[in-house]
């Protein structure tokens, strides 16, 4: 069976006839054949029913058209005119539509000469075509009507063409049969993603610091075109219409696909529309989302906030009562706004759109409570979710009591691989936090940046002594103590809590103290939490602290060792 983007249970067809040509190309088309569902594609980002590629066969777009014949008045090679409730409506030839969209997409695909025929310069290596499939009509009554002065016969596939048997092969090389600009190289790995990168802006990945993708079709091309894979772009292209879940380990691009969401929700809205709110647990994770969404002019439609922080705002929103300096705790905050909004002074529906990082550290009430924050008409709700720190059988997004649409979007595939740590083991904490600078130290010297490691503590206790270490060592650091302190982009050594690190990334991550976990507050599943949360956040270089007697420190060495 052929893949289709998004899944076909989420898919929104225009109508019945769309539908059963989804369904008879899943059917006849083989495993690596790849189809996108009315996805915007080239540099004018026109929309087409289908576009398919065969690895073996070639590139080809594909309009769906129900139409009867009693519903077309006239026809010619450039437009049809229908008859809809006794009123004419004048439309473009589906087949012109098809051709000018598989048109502006091979102009763009030139550009890249990777996807060229070598011995024929300026000419696409593999086939390329377009097509029209006419669901409400038989090739007789196509015939009879004279269609096929409008529209070329080759390039039209009717209705009993359509709905004949498998496995006849028929179908298949009907769409073969379109791909009418000759190309006899085949689509790589490679080329494809290339294909997807020109044809699909959206898809693209973005630079290294950005949680955004370059978006301009006209910028010159990369040497490299990094995309989304599979499970991301259909999570990306599935419906915004109902509530949707995100599962996946750390790495998976969760984060990520939340920032194109909201970007892409954005960038669709009037100025007119509610805001869109992004939510997380870290006030660090939300200072670097907002910042980037300040960088690509998006302020104006998209707040992020920590949701502690949101709970402040919205009691000093609607001019209610603040928690005194002793009693403004995280729960009197929340529990706060609950009452408020139960009592209607804090409204709900407040926004069109509501995507929640680390769904898995948001209680159930505060779940429900953020639920009831989304517009009712557009049920735009996104929950990310990392299932490696989820507690078994959570289930977040019926804690907002709203219905999801289809399945959780699972993203399997790990982008940040697990980095092999370099083990510090002196005698003391105080001489572990000197070795691990004199690491940080070296990596500078070896072309790392101050501003691409962190030092990510346990405690506050461990984070005094690594700001002290650095200190006297005069090497660049900043701490982070208390939300506002963390600025992305310094160039300095970021020292932190791990719990505060959650979503972020940096390229050289040193954990002091691990020989020491857990402390009096924490059990050893804690430690092996916190451990995996910080151990997730390197991308290039790890060292850990082993200095000490715990479980998970001598753990570390006997994996060392062998």
């Amino acid at each position: 069976m052929a893949t289709l983007i998004p899944h076909f249970h989420t898919c929104v067809f225009d109508h019945a006839g769309e539908r059963l040509v989804a369904e008879r190309l899943l059917q006849t088309l083989g495993t690596q054949v790849l189809i996108w569902h009315q996805a915007p594609v080239g540099p004018k980002q026109m929309q087409v029913s289908f576009v398919i590629v065969c690895p073996k066969r070639g590139l080809l777009m594909l309009e769906v058209r129900d139409w009867t014949n009693d519903q077309i008045e006239r026809a010619t090679p450039q437009a049809f005119v229908l008859s809809e409730q006794d009123v004419s409506k004048l439309v473009i030839n589906p087949q012109a539509q098809a051709r000018h969209c598989a048109i502006q997409v091979a102009a763009a695909l030139e550009r890249d000469a990777i996807l060229l025929n070598d011995a024929d310069p300026g000419m696409l290596d593999f086939a390329w075509g377009h097509g029209v499939v006419l669901t409400g009509m038989t090739r007789r009554q196509f015939n009879e009507a004279g269609l096929d002065q409008s529209i070329e016969p080759r390039f039209v596939i009717c209705q009993d063409e359509l709905i004949a048997p498998p496995p006849a092969p028929e179908l298949p090389q009907r769409l073969w049969n379109m791909l009418t600009h000759p190309g006899k190289g085949v689509i790589s790995a490679e080329r494809l993603d290339r294909i997807r990168w020109n044809v699909f802006p959206q898809v693209r990945l973005p630079l290294p610091g950005s949680l955004f993708g370059l978006r301009d079709p006209q910028a010159a091309l990369p040497h490299a075109m990094p995309v989304l894979d599979f499970d991301q772009e259909r999570v990306l292209r599935a419906p915004t219409h109902a509530p949707q879940t995100i599962h996946g380990a750390s790495g998976t691009g969760k984060t990520l696909l939340l920032a194109y969401r909201a970007q892409e929700l954005a960038r669709a809205s009037a100025a007119s529309n509610k805001p869109i709110l992004v939510l997380c647990m870290s006030e660090p994770l939300s200072v670097t989302l907002r910042t980037d969404v300040e960088a690509n002019g998006l302020a104006s439609k998209v707040q992020v906030r920590y949701f502690h922080n949101w709970c402040y705002r919205q009691l000093s929103t609607y001019g209610l009562p603040l928690p005194l300096p002793g009693e403004a705790t995280p729960s009197n905050l929340v529990q706060r706004v609950i009452q408020a909004v139960g009592a209607r002074r804090i409204p709900k529906g407040q926004y069109q759109a509501v995507l929640i990082d680390e769904g898995h550290d948001f209680a159930p009430e505060w779940l429900a409570l953020v639920g009831q924050m989304v517009d009712p008409s557009t049920r735009r709700l996104l929950i990310a979710v990392d299932t490696t720190l989820a507690k078994s059988g959570d289930m977040p997004l019926a804690a907002t009591g709203m219905q999801a649409h289809g399945e959780p979007c699972v993203l399997s595939t790990r982008y940040r691989s697990a980095v092999p740590p370099v083990l510090v083991d002196p005698p003391t904490l105080r001489e572990e936090a000197f070795a691990i600078a004199h690491h940080l130290h070296e990596a500078q010297q070896q072309g790392q940046t101050w501003g691409s490691m962190a030092m990510l503590c346990a405690d506050a206790a461990t984070l005094n002594l690594c700001a002290h270490t650095l200190a006297t060592l005069k090497l660049p650091y900043k701490v982070r103590r208390k939300p506002g302190d963390y600025q992305p982009g310094a160039d300095s050594i970021q020292v932190m809590t791990i719990a505060a690190s959650k979503g972020l990334e940096f390229e050289v991550v040193a954990i002091p103290g691990v020989g020491h976990w857990p402390n009096p507050d924490h059990d050893e599943k804690d430690a092996e939490r916190m451990l995996q949360i910080a151990t997730d956040r390197a991308t290039q270089a790890l060292v850990i602290g082993v200095s000490g007697t715990s479980v998970l420190a001598k753990a570390l060495r006997n994996a060392a060792a062998n």
